[in-house]
Formats: structure tokens, C-alpha cells, sequence
């Protein structure tokens, strides 16, 4: 019988090089495994997200309208009517926007002008501007054609109210705000976070 030297690897773990290997091969065959699982979890995620990123209709119940009534003093829900609505799909990152318009059947404009936070469009503060300059980056990329343009919400034909707003550091990361048009008694409302 000839005796084979053993060497200090086997020595100190008592186990050969070769089964070293083995067992290096099949840890590395299942981290393949589970790294290919991830990377089609990954890209079907994103698939489903751009294959159904459709644009839903905003209805009377949703807590944004119910905001906005609430707002306007609206009780009933024959007091306004929801002409246009643009809502898409929000996405995996947590990015969403929503615009509606309301007809109101029941306006006081001086009620409503005197109302502590809204201004005029032409007399908004910087950061009042900044966050209509943030909405309208959204809107007026030909998306949503019956929402005004930055210029017309910056004249004397709009009121603005901040719902809310949430900035990181100097820039706007989620912006809520009410447009008034009491001319034609129609409110816009918007909301964007990135």
C-alpha cells in the first residue's frame, strides 16, 4: 500500500482540495441561480409597470376630490361635476401624479379670494411660484391639454392655494395644489412627487 503525503490544507481542515472545489462549484451554481431569479424579477417588474401604465379616471370618491369639496364648502356631490381627469399608473419608485378639474355649480368668489393661503396668480411667493413651476413642468408637456399653462396660472385669471408641499432642500419633491379659474368657476387640482 503506498501512502500518500498529505498535504497542510488537508492537515488543518480534513477535507481533500478536491472536494474543495466541489463544493465552491455548487455554492457558485446556486448563487447563479438566485442572481438569474433576481435580474427576471427585476426586469419583469419593470415590464408590468410598462406594459400596464395606463391612465385612470378620477372619480368623486377619491380623497382628493372629497379634499377639494370639502374645501369649496361642497356638501353634495350634484354641487360640482369632474370635467376632466389625468391619473397614471404610479411607479415602482414611488413617483405619482394626479390632475383633475371640477366645475363648481356653487362659487363665491369673494369667499374664496379672502381665504387665508390663496393668492393670486400674479402675486405669489418664490416658493408658491416654484412649486406651479414644478406642477407645470408636468403638465405642459402636452399630456394634459385642458390644464392651463404656467403663464396663464401666473396671471390675474388664476388663484392658488398650497395644499401641500414638500421640498429637499431647496427643490420641491411632492407638490399638492389647488388652481382657481373664478371666471369660468372651475378648479384645477394637482399633485406631483418625484
Amino acid at each position: 500500500m503506498i501512502h500518500r503525503p498529505v498535504g497542510p490544507f488537508t492537515q488543518l481542515f480534513g477535507v481533500t482540495m478536491k472536494q474543495v472545489v466541489v463544493v465552491l462549484k455548487r455554492a457558485l451554481m446556486i448563487w447563479g441561480a438566485v442572481s438569474l431569479l433576481g435580474i427576471i424579477a427585476l426586469y419583469g417588474t419593470i415590464a408590468v409597470q410598462l406594459l400596464t401604465s395606463t391612465t385612470r379616471i378620477v372619480e368623486n370618491d377619491d380623497q382628493d376630490v372629497r379634499f377639494v369639496r370639502e374645501w369649496f364648502g361642497l356638501s353634495d356631490d350634484r354641487e360640482f361635476k369632474i370635467e376632466h381627469s389625468y391619473h397614471p399608473t404610479g411607479s415602482w419608485a414611488g413617483d405619482y401624479g394626479k390632475v383633475f378639474a371640477i366645475k363648481l355649480m356653487r362659487f363665491e368668489k369673494s369667499e374664496i379670494v379672502q381665504r387665508t393661503g390663496v393668492s393670486r396668480g400674479d402675486r405669489l411667493t418664490p416658493v408658491i411660484r416654484d412649486a406651479v413651476e414644478f406642477i407645470t413642468s408636468f403638465t405642459d408637456d402636452g399630456q394634459v391639454p385642458w390644464f392651463p399653462e404656467r403663464g396663464q396660472i401666473l396671471s390675474s385669471d388664476y388663484y392658488v392655494y398650497p395644499v401641500r408641499m414638500f421640498h429637499q432642500g431647496a427643490y420641491a419633491d411632492s407638490v399638492h395644489l389647488i388652481f382657481i379659474r373664478p371666471a369660468d368657476e372651475v378648479a384645477f387640482f394637482a399633485a406631483f412627487k418625484i
